[in-house]
């Protein structure tokens, strides 16, 4: 059986476009707490020392509490490392020297104050107001029409001359 000329397929594209979107900003905010959470570590001394299946499970478990907490689609503009830092300041000021052991208790009052901190500063740092590449397409193409104006009133001024 075949398809007729007067069947019409429509697709609406607008959901998936927005879910591509939103999962790139999500896979982006991951990695995002996924790296700043290896600084925290590499920062309070945790990896020296330390099987890596152990900072693993403990990495994984803080990344996972503290997506958790986090709305979709936000990402931060700062780096991995200066948000590190700040953090490590904050828990620093809170734990002391217990820091370093502090992380990898697996204790949810503690696991909360960390991924609180953790949410606390993501939140409040500075975010890419745009995840998708409709701003360049935007200045490409203003660039191209005043390329456009810019060789017209060429070509017209030299058609007078």
């Amino acid at each position: 059986m075949g398809v007729g000329k007067d069947t019409e397929i429509e697709v609406d594209w607008t959901d998936t476009d927005t879910e591509i979107v939103e999962d790139e900003a999500e896979i982006r905010l991951w990695m995002f707490v996924a790296m700043m959470t290896v600084h925290v570590f590499k920062m309070c001394g945790t990896l020296h020392g330390l099987e890596e299946d152990a900072w693993v499970r403990c990495s994984q478990r803080l990344v996972n509490k503290t997506m958790e907490g986090l709305p979709r689609g936000i990402v931060p503009s700062t780096t991995t490392k200066k948000m590190a830092k700040s953090v490590v300041q904050e828990l620093g000021a809170k734990f002391g020297k217990r820091l370093k052991h502090m992380l990898f208790l697996e204790d949810p009052g503690v696991d909360a104050i960390i991924t609180e901190c953790f949410q606390s500063h993501i939140q409040g740092s500075p975010r890419e107001t745009c995840s998708c590449g409709w701003c360049i397409f935007l200045l490409c193409g203003l660039f191209v029409a005043l390329a456009m104006v810019l060789i017209t009133t060429l070509g017209f001024l030299f058609y007078l001359q």
